[in-house]
């Protein structure tokens, strides 16, 4: 456990780093490959704190012990809070630098395997936050706005060190799955992975009771240059929570009639005279 003065020394570095006016010089990641280079963008906000957490998780639950890895970064600013997939973001520069040298003669190659296309904005003031899907489904990015979840956690007197910080254990039930967090008041910040947050200090560790899905913090830095917190202007196709879940769910079933639907191309295999579409494993990390 670290001593009083030196959680209170961090405490004030962190709060300073958050509190002070910055400028933007940061190297922000180009937009998704299927997106010009020169597509437009929003500044939100600017960020000095930068953590990286990594994201293991199960697709298919008949499969528990094959687990798919992401890992994720959350921007932390003054008033807008950022969280999306490193792995996917670096993956679409190294797509625009291929399409710039002519790299790419053919099809492009997949996002790696694991990586997650969403963006997730928390506005503080608004306690209001904006879910974006970048990964291009259907030929739509989807957007949906929700308010900040009020998680009714359990704070217990259990201890554990993660990333070099002292954490303490909360447990809460959130939309379906049982969760256990570790939060650190050494960075006395409400935020954390995902969408999760409405603790004393920042999540550095969380996990389902199925092991589904672990998120845990491996790196944190006070950036020695700001990074900027971008959305793109783009066409989103609005939707709601519920409806967008709903999307999800359904074409994970049957991807046949939703691309159809999009004008999309459909592939299958013929088999017993029939055209049969394998299902895609369905394990979200929202179950209601």
């Amino acid at each position: 456990m670290k001593d009083t003065s030196c959680i209170k020394r961090k405490m004030n570095t962190l709060i300073l780093c958050i509190s002070i006016t910055i400028c933007v010089n940061a190297q922000f990641y180009d937009p998704p490959s299927h997106l010009p280079i020169d597509t437009k963008h929003n500044l939100l906000d600017s960020a000095k704190l930068e953590i990286t957490y990594e994201l293991t998780y199960v697709k298919d639950t008949d499969k528990p012990d094959n687990k798919y890895t992401d890992t994720e970064t959350l921007l932390i600013g003054n008033k807008i809070s950022k969280y999306f997939s490193r792995t996917y973001a670096e993956y679409n520069d190294e797509i625009h630098k291929g399409l710039k040298s002519n790299k790419y003669t053919d099809m492009l190659p997949n996002a790696p395997v694991g990586s997650l296309g969403m963006e997730i904005y928390k506005n503080y003031a608004k306690n209001e936050m904006t879910v974006i899907d970048l990964a291009n489904r259907l030929q739509s990015d989807f957007l949906y706005i929700e308010n900040i979840p009020a998680l009714n956690w359990n704070i217990s007197n259990d201890t554990s060190t993660i990333a070099s910080y002292s954490c303490q254990k909360a447990t809460a039930e959130f939309r379906g799955r049982k969760y256990e967090a570790w939060f650190t008041l050494e960075i006395p910040i409400n935020n954390g992975p995902w969408k999760f947050g409405g603790l004393p200090g920042l999540i550095l560790k969380i996990t389902d009771d199925k092991q589904h899905y672990h998120f845990e913090c491996v790196g944190i830095k006070q950036l020695q240059k700001a990074e900027p917190i971008i959305m793109y202007d783009i066409s989103y196709e609005k939707t709601n929570r519920t409806a967008y879940n709903k999307l999800c769910k359904s074409y994970h079933a049957n991807i046949v009639p939703l691309t159809k639907m999009k004008g999309g191309a459909v592939f299958s295999i013929e088999k017993r005279g029939e055209l049969k579409f394998k299902k895609n494993p369905y394990n979200p990390i929202e179950l209601d």
